[in-house]
């Protein structure tokens, strides 16, 4: 069988689909199957195991006709089925028209009529771990696959990194004036798709100054080409020797960096949620939005439990942001110390 998945858009929701893409293997261990998502999926999972391959779009996807182009992409892999994890109208009609005969999707957005499975959109998915609702897509793919749900299911999101890929990413530290066998804190201070989910640079600054003055740790920043602004923020609030990394490295560097360091302090974005997965210990600071949801696995998560209009969701924030300006530096330096002494006991 040929199994296509339709990944996610954004890599933190990549990273919670890890879990059913595991048990697709587990139900189809002879299949071929194709993950269809962005380019930077391919550097993502290139060491996963669980993947045949990564199939990214080689045409313009966007406007109007992006999925009549898509589709025929499609239409030239034959393929059987199609698991479509994003909730587009968009996914599913690329599906529809490559005429791949088994189109298996959550019905939203109208686009039941697209699909052979339309499956219900579970009561519970805003009060339940995004893994799970990736899951329930591929429990009901199952039947149709003629393929067995495993009846228990340990919730597994981590991502296998090779020794060469460390072996750059050590390089790339030592290269940027990291020293070998020191402490290495990383921060993230960004977030592509919210300014809203971002704290405040100054307190990020203040949590390097502490971490510098007690452990005489290296703090390096680890981010996109279009959160380097932060960064630069960040830097001039603190009389710490930062190294910055944003926008300087690859994903799939970023990848291997976040597995050679010993800590990720982040806001929610995509890298903690990389961090989480290749076994770095991540704390997060939330605030729009809902960590019941869409935390890293496993992750320490920051958040103020007192502020009543979080979370909200909005990407923007039309007050005074105080679910993010009332976490202080101190908070989250406490949470890296006990991570600290944590892992110096093992």
């Amino acid at each position: 069988m040929k199994l296509v998945v339709h990944g996610t858009n954004w890599i933190g929701d990549a990273v919670m689909s890890i879990p059913a893409l595991k048990t697709l293997r587990q139900m189809l261990p002879d299949a071929e199957i194709t993950l269809y998502s962005r380019r930077w999926a391919s550097e993502v999972f290139e060491d996963c195991g669980f993947l045949d391959r990564v199939l990214v779009p080689e045409a313009d996807t966007s406007g109007i006709f992006g999925p009549v182009r898509e589709s025929r992409l499609w239409k030239k892999q034959a393929f059987d089925a199609a698991v479509l994890f994003p909730n587009s109208f968009g996914t599913a009609l690329i599906a529809k028209l490559a005429g791949t005969p088994i189109r298996i999707g959550f019905a939203n957005e109208g686009r039941g009529m697209l699909l052979t499975e339309a499956v219900p959109v579970p009561d519970w998915r805003s009060e339940k771990h995004e893994t799970y609702y990736y899951l329930e897509l591929v429990k009901w793919a199952s039947e149709l696959l003629d393929a067995e749900f495993p009846s228990e299911n340990e919730i597994d999101t981590s991502l296998r990194v090779s020794t060469e890929r460390r072996r750059k990413a050590s390089a790339i530290l030592s290269n940027a004036g990291v020293s070998e066998n020191t402490l290495v804190v990383g921060l993230g201070v960004g977030s592509q798709n919210s300014n809203a989910k971002r704290w405040i640079p100054s307190h990020f600054g203040q949590l390097a100054d502490m971490i510098n003055e007690q452990y005489d740790a290296g703090v390096v920043l680890i981010g996109s080409d279009s959160e380097i602004a932060t960064a630069h923020e960040v830097t001039g609030a603190t009389g710490a020797d930062i190294v910055d990394l944003t926008g300087k490295t690859s994903v799939g560097e970023a990848v291997g960096v976040l597995a050679e360091i010993d800590l990720f302090v982040s806001n929610d974005m995509g890298l903690a949620h990389l961090a989480s997965a290749v076994g770095t210990q991540t704390i997060t600071i939330f605030g729009p939005t809902n960590p019941t949801t869409t935390s890293p696995w496993k992750a320490e998560v920051v958040r103020r439990d007192d502020i009543e209009c979080a979370p909200c969701h909005l990407r923007e924030c039309p007050i005074d942001h105080r679910c993010m300006t009332r976490i202080g530096a101190t908070d989250v330096f406490e949470i890296v110390q006990r991570k600290i002494a944590e892992s110096s006991r093992r």
